[in-house]
C-alpha cells in the first residue's frame, strides 16, 4: 500500500473528492476505507483513509499485450507484439512489415492503434505511464535522420562554413555525431542545456567556426545515450533550416 492520507467531508463524495485533490489523482485511481475511529463519537461528517491504487504491472503488461494482439487480429494485421516494463513505464512495441501499415493510411492506422491502446491502459491501470513504439517507424526515422546528417556534412565541406542545427533530442544528436565522426575533416559538439540541445557541425581546422560557443560537457563526438526519437519531419526541418 502506498502512503495513506486522511480526508473528511460532509458526504462520502466530498471526502473522496478531497482525497483525490490531495493526491492529485482521479477517483478511479483511489482506494479508501472508512475511518472507524471517526464514527465512534457519532460524527456528522465522513472521514476516510485513502491511498493511490497500486498497479500490478506484470498483469497489466500481459493484459495490454493481449489486447493489442486481439485488435490486430480483428483488423487483419500481421505482426509481433512485445511488452516490457522499466522504471515504472510500460512499453509496448509493435514489429510489423504488413503492407497495410506502410503508406500514409498506415501511419494514421498506427496512430489510431496507439490511441485505442492508450485508452485501454488508462482504463485497466489508471496512472501507469505508457509508451507505444512502432519498430518500423523508428527505423525509418533513424534512416531519414542519417540521410539528413550526410547532406549537412557535405554542405559544410562544400561551403567551408559551420552549421548549427535547431534543438534536437539525444537520439537524433547521437545520429548526427556518429555521421560527423565518419568525416576526418569535421567535428561536432552539442550546445546548450537540458534535454534539447543544438548541434554544431564545423571544420576542425577552423577553430573560429565555433564563434565562442561552449560545447555541452561530455557531448562532443561521443553523444549521450539515445533518448526517444521524435517525428522525422520535425527533425529534418531542424537540420535543413540550420544557419550556415
Amino acid at each position: 500500500m502506498d502512503e495513506t492520507i486522511a480526508a473528511e467531508g460532509r458526504t462520502l463524495k466530498e471526502a473522496v473528492d478531497q482525497a483525490c485533490a490531495t493526491l492529485n489523482i482521479e477517483s478511479r485511481e483511489l482506494e479508501y476505507k472508512l475511518d472507524p475511529e471517526h464514527f465512534r463519537g457519532g460524527a456528522e461528517t465522513v472521514r476516510i483513509i485513502a491511498w493511490r491504487r497500486s498497479v500490478p504491472v506484470a498483469k497489466v503488461s500481459s493484459d495490454v499485450e493481449g489486447f493489442l494482439v486481439r485488435l490486430m487480429d480483428f483488423l487483419g494485421i500481421e505482426g509481433r507484439v512485445s511488452a516490457e516494463t522499466s522504471a515504472g513505464v510500460l512499453q509496448l512495441t509493435l514489429d510489423s512489415e504488413d503492407e497495410a501499415l506502410r503508406d500514409q493510411k498506415g501511419e494514421r492506422l498506427i496512430e489510431a492503434l496507439r490511441h485505442v491502446v492508450s485508452r485501454h491502459v488508462r482504463t485497466v491501470a489508471p496512472g501507469l505511464r505508457f509508451r507505444f513504439e512502432y519498430e518500423q517507424a523508428k527505423e525509418r526515422r533513424e534512416s531519414g535522420m542519417i540521410d539528413v546528417a550526410k547532406k549537412l556534412c557535405a554542405r559544410v565541406l562544400e561551403r567551408r562554413r559551420p552549421i548549427t542545427l535547431r534543438p534536437m533530442n539525444s537520439f537524433d544528436r547521437r545520429l548526427v555525431h556518429l555521421e560527423v565522426a565518419e568525416h576526418p575533416e569535421l567535428g561536432s559538439c552539442s550546445l546548450g542545456e537540458g534535454a534539447m540541445k543544438r548541434v554544431r557541425i564545423y571544420l576542425i581546422e577552423d577553430e573560429s567556426s565555433r564563434d565562442g560557443d561552449v560545447p555541452a560537457a561530455g557531448d562532443r563526438h561521443v553523444p549521450p545515450s539515445a533518448g526517444d526519437a521524435h517525428d522525422l519531419d520535425a527533425t529534418r526541418s531542424s537540420a535543413e533550416d540550420g544557419d550556415a
